[in-house]
């Protein structure tokens, strides 16, 4: 069955529907709190919060309070290619929002948007009318250009940057989507393997992302260090050996300063958590 371009949720856990997976998604927070894992990034949402999801493969939700209400919508990614227009920007902006996810609006612009993604919830149910496919397309635009339009707002987007520089970053990424960042966390380490200095690669990440590359790459080992300490098999010692650490201190010290706890803390946290979601 075809699913469509364009698909309204109120449930977050709908994002980790298999499914889904090819599918960019806005998301707005209307009441409650929440904290989520979205590649390694550690992200609180509360009333008024707006995020664009680009891969819910790397979503994971840690907690969600009593009563959170979100509103949003999923955007097919081949539709929505053919929707921005072509001049390049969603290519050079695509990593500042990829690791700028979040954004807190102020009450006026949280109620556009709530109203804009209502508007177009109201017209992807009545699929009765002649023009339906036209006017969900144009509905869609808009939006997908008012919240771009926010983004720019708050964060500042990149206006021109080269597509030599582009191409370096993505290699940078790629070579993380390898899990190099298992064994190597060292700028570095990557920019040997790039071929530019360390400072070159930290200026074009900076300029991209907003992040240093220290920061994407610590975002990485973090999404591994936590899939290690959800395997109860491995104790904290082998951990540390696998990720090549020098030692279990260094590798606790490390993880306390990206976690805020120690990975024992961590991990009895963890299990406490899942008990409570069995029970």
């Amino acid at each position: 069955m075809q699913r469509a371009p364009v698909i309204y949720f109120s449930d977050l856990h709908t994002l980790k529907e298999e499914c889904y997976q090819d599918y960019y998604s806005l998301i707005l927070c209307l009441k409650g709190k929440g904290r989520l894992d979205y590649h390694g990034l550690d992200i609180t949402i509360e009333k008024d919060s707006m995020l664009i999801i680009h891969h819910s493969s790397e979503l994971d939700i840690r907690y969600l309070s009593k009563g959170i209400s979100i509103s949003g919508l999923m955007i097919k990614q081949s539709h929505l290619s053919s929707l921005v227009p072509n001049d390049n920007f969603g290519a050079h902006n695509a990593p500042r929002v990829y690791n700028n996810p979040k954004i807190l609006l102020n009450r006026a612009d949280a109620k556009d948007v709530a109203d804009s993604i209502e508007y177009v919830h109201k017209r992807l149910i009545n699929t009765d009318m002649h023009f339906y496919n036209e006017i969900i397309t144009a509905l869609t635009i808009g939006l997908v250009l008012e919240v771009y339009e926010f983004y720019n707002r708050y964060l500042g987007f990149v206006k021109d940057i080269s597509n030599r520089r582009l191409g370096i970053y993505q290699q940078f990424i790629d070579i993380l989507n390898q899990g190099q960042a298992r064994t190597h966390r060292s700028v570095a380490d990557y920019a040997e393997q790039l071929c530019i200095t360390p400072k070159h690669l930290s200026v074009i990440v900076k300029q991209l992302t907003g992040s240093t590359a220290s920061d994407i790459i610590n975002q990485y080992a973090l999404q591994i260090i936590r899939k290690n300490l959800e395997d109860n098999e491995l104790s904290i010692s082998q951990i540390a050996e696998l990720m090549h650490f020098e030692s279990v201190s260094y590798f606790c010290r490390y993880t306390k300063k990206l976690l805020g706890v120690t990975p024992n803390y961590y991990r009895t946290a963890l299990i406490k958590e899942k008990r409570k979601i069995v029970k």
